[in-house]
């Protein structure tokens, strides 16, 4: 036997650094299935409450296993082996996320149902993360075991031990979020977590030789089973409560998603926050709660209903010029997520250990009760992030969500109210005025949410919160002309503007023009159908979609412009899926693969950047096949250009960029071929000469000169101008992790200077002419257009960033006498 003190310091630091372990892995595991499984709604959902099964297998049957046991010191090197088997099976993952990929691939390859092939994915995700994550599960029930040795210690040790391993979590996420993965990569975040669920093993298989060999103790028989009904309907609502814990969480998320584009400090902050209060909400009644009392539970399920809908409010009205530099809107973010979700964690922090305290000391076994309380709760979790994501969002909306889910609280608290013998008129006073306000702000607050995109003189011609995101599209004038805009979180993914009407085409027209004989391609994102409705100008037999949210392509009756009726093309196959998971899983092969993946921080759109990605493209062309990525240049520092041209260099050596330099447009085209760049221009002219095309890109002010000239970079000015740069891969994601400080204008203007500067004649490229008329026209119209027209642009261009107004209005006016395609510049 040792101190008890001391005992009971070291389990708290065993809770500790489990709970740190802990959220490391799930971060690290999610990262990884997500790669291979996708991150479709269906997908997450799978995948989390896979893990979160896991949690309610361990803690139930880990509790039921402990009672079992015959000395403290057996159940002490219980704890030893679970925390060694969390270490051992948490290796095991990334092998089994490996051998598990091709029976999904076979599974893809039968063309099952949704519902059919979203069964195979929850199978297999059970068999990756069931067992690592029901050993976590395991040592709560354990760990409280060794704390409470005595009934009396129940309370202490459920709330210190909760707030401990929750604590834990909370620094683990932050931990991952912010540093681990960003400076050392998953690999060695993995290792590290691996390394302290070792410590805890080796430390606790030592502590273990200090306990009793004595039995434990057995209660007496004056320990009944208590008001059984009145216990069990308890039960219930602490399962509803957990439900409605994992569905705030959900639709929080959604809504700071649309201020802060799902980054990964976005994620982490959000649930860093959620896990603090839950934490200090343990503390908290451990420090000030005298004894567990239902009234006092239902005090908490009316303070969640009202702090959430208060929160609700508050992001309603937040201002919105808050949200400006990344460096600002990260301690925005802390505010706004500390005000929408710590409270609410509060008070769940506090329900948890109150209600264990209250069931405990009215059932006969500590252990066994313990892990079936964490059951319930987590099982009631699992449940939550369903019913929210699948059911609540996509039918009935954000807004009507948050009411339900209040009212939901409220019907808790009426409940526990009724059976308790200590409620008051102060009780159902609280109720009263808890829906009042529920109600009150319901009609002040709208139905629709966009966080700080759109102006106030937009017309919302559309909006649905649909499974993967909110999409939306807004109508305005500009100069006279109506654009329509579609936004998805808040993110502006395609527009009929000029510049986004140019991108849209330019990633379709581009590459099959560069190929010699396409038959087929593949378009990842649907945007606003442009891309889709030109490459269907061209001779193919088929033309692939991949697009992870329905709405998405509902939305294009607004795009008539763009994509006219393409969807009533039978050549097109639209694919709702994630564009990694199916590209990565598909035998199908392509001449042409086009992705279009608008801000690279934007939630997962990061692994549509990386190493591998790119290598999964290769492996999907045909012989002689072409990929074309779209690249953001706006919002992205010059270090990180270098990074993704240095990624895409590694997969397709023989790549070139190209810029359509008739507009001041905010992108890049990456295009990869298997050998180095060769124009056979007898081919391209034909194809360009086509009336559908020609008529397509003369909309967007492109001829045959300026888009072959639209050449700025070969293999060897990318060799040049990225040597020394880091690469991004699935393993070290250096793109998803940007510096905390603020993107300035100027580096967009950096960004473009930079190449401009070294621009490329494509001249030594283009070849294949039929005869040497063919080739003097050629060259007469495509230097006059370099000399004349393009050199004019860029210089106007770059004065432009260098905010030289009058020279670039100079230049400009210049180009647009000496051009036939030009009536003004778009900037």
């Amino acid at each position: 036997m040792f101190n008890s003190n001391k005992k009971k310091r070291i389990l708290l630091a065993f809770a500790f650094f489990s709970g740190f372990a802990a959220l490391i892995y799930e971060i690290i595991w999610l990262r990884e299935i997500h790669l291979i499984f996708g991150v479709s709604s269906y997908s997450l959902a799978t995948v989390f409450s896979t893990f979160l099964l896991g949690l309610v297998l361990g803690s139930y049957f880990g509790g039921k296993y402990i009672e079992s046991r015959s000395s403290l010191k057996s159940v002490a090197k219980s704890y030893a082996f679970v925390e060694f088997g969390i270490a051992f099976f948490a290796l095991l993952v990334p092998l089994m996320i490996f051998s598990v990929t091709p029976i999904l691939t076979f599974f893809h390859n039968l063309n099952l149902e949704l519902f059919s092939f979203n069964l195979v994915k929850f199978v297999l995700s059970a068999f990756i993360l069931i067992i690592p994550a029901t050993f976590i599960g395991t040592t709560f029930p354990i760990i409280v075991r060794l704390y409470a040795e005595k009934r009396s210690e129940i309370k202490e040790g459920v709330s210190m031990l909760y707030f401990a391993n929750t604590f834990g979590g909370v620094l683990g996420v932050l931990s991952a979020g912010f540093f681990l993965i960003r400076f050392f990569g998953m690999n060695f975040s993995l290792g590290f977590a691996v390394f302290l669920n070792l410590g805890i093993s080796f430390f606790a298989l030592r502590m273990s030789k200090r306990y009793s060999n004595l039995p434990l103790e057995k209660e007496t028989n004056e320990i009944k089973e208590k008001f059984s009904g009145k216990i069990n309907l308890l039960l219930v609502l602490f399962f509803v409560s957990g439900l409605t814990a994992l569905a705030y969480e959900v639709i929080w998320g959604r809504l700071l998603v649309l201020y802060f584009f799902g980054t990964v400090y976005a994620t982490s902050v959000l649930l860093a926050t959620f896990l603090l209060g839950i934490a200090g909400g343990s503390w908290i009644y451990s420090k000030y709660f005298r004894r567990a009392s239902l009234v006092n539970f239902a005090y908490l399920e009316l303070a969640v209903s009202f702090f959430a809908m208060l929160g609700l409010l508050v992001y309603f009205f937040f201002p919105e010029n808050l949200v400006e530099g990344f460096a600002t809107s990260l301690s925005v973010l802390f505010l706004l997520s500390a005000v929408m979700v710590l409270i609410p964690g509060i008070c769940f922090g506090i329900i948890f250990p109150l209600v264990s305290d209250y069931v405990l000391h009215r059932r006969k076994s500590i252990g066994f009760t313990m892990g079936k309380l964490y059951s319930i709760n987590t099982l009631g979790a699992i449940f939550g992030a369903f019913v929210a994501g699948f059911f609540l969002i996509p039918f009935i909306g954000i807004k009507i969500s948050f009411i339900f889910l209040s009212l939901l609280g409220v019907f808790i608290a009426l409940i526990i109210l009724f059976i308790s013998n200590h409620s008051s008129l102060f009780s159902y006073v609280f109720v009263g005025f808890t829906v009042l306000f529920i109600f009150t702000t319901a009609f002040v607050i709208p139905s629709q949410f966009f966080g700080s995109t759109f102006k106030s003189d937009v017309n919302i011609s559309y909006y649905e919160e649909g499974l993967s995101a909110t999409v939306s599209v807004v109508q305005n004038f500009d100069d006279g002309e109506e654009f329509s805009r579609i936004y998805v979180d808040g993110q502006e993914v395609a527009a009929s503007t000029p510049i986004m009407s140019l991108d849209s085409k330019i990633l379709a027209h581009l590459p099959l023009l560069l190929h010699k004989n396409p038959q087929n391609a593949l378009t990842v994102g649907f945007g606003s159908g442009g891309t889709s409705y030109s490459m269907l100008t061209y001779d193919l037999e088929e033309v692939d979609v991949v697009e992870i949210e329905e709405n998405v392509i509902k939305a294009q009756e607004f795009f008539k412009e763009l994509s006219y009726d393409v969807l009533k093309n039978p050549k097109l196959n639209i694919i709702t899926d994630d564009a990694r998971s199916y590209i990565s899983l598909t035998d199908k092969k392509y001449d042409v693969i086009s992705t279009d993946c608008t801000n690279l921080r934007y939630g997962s759109n990061s692994n549509l950047y990386t190493e591998e990605y790119f290598a999964i493209l290769k492996s999907r062309l045909n012989s002689e096949g072409i990929v074309s990525v779209w690249v953001p240049v706006l919002g992205v520092r010059e270090e990180e250009q270098k990074i993704l041209m240095n990624t895409f260099r590694q997969v397709f050596p023989h790549m070139s960029v190209w810029y359509m330099y008739n507009k001041l447009s905010h992108y890049f085209v990456y295009i990869g071929t298997e050998s180095e760049l060769d124009i056979d221009f007898s081919k391209f002219e034909k194809k360009f000469d086509k009336l559908e095309i020609k008529e397509d890109l003369e909309k967007v002010g492109i001829t045959k000169y300026n888009l072959l000239n639209g050449l700025f970079l070969d293999e060897v000015a990318v060799n040049e101008y990225v040597s020394e740069s880091k690469i991004h891969t699935d393993n070290n994601p250096v793109l998803e992790f940007p510096k905390l400080t603020p993107i300035e204008k100027s580096d967009y203007g950096k960004n473009m200077l930079s190449v401009y500067g070294r621009k490329v004649d494509p001249l030594p490229y283009i070849s294949g002419f039929v005869d040497e008329f063919q080739e003097e026209k050629f060259l007469e119209n495509f230097k006059y257009e370099q000399e004349k027209v393009a050199r004019n642009l860029i210089l106007g261009h770059s004065a432009m960033f260098k905010e030289d107004y009058n020279n670039a209005a100079i230049y400009y006016s210049q180009a647009i006498e000496n051009s036939d395609y030009l009536e003004k510049v778009d900037v």
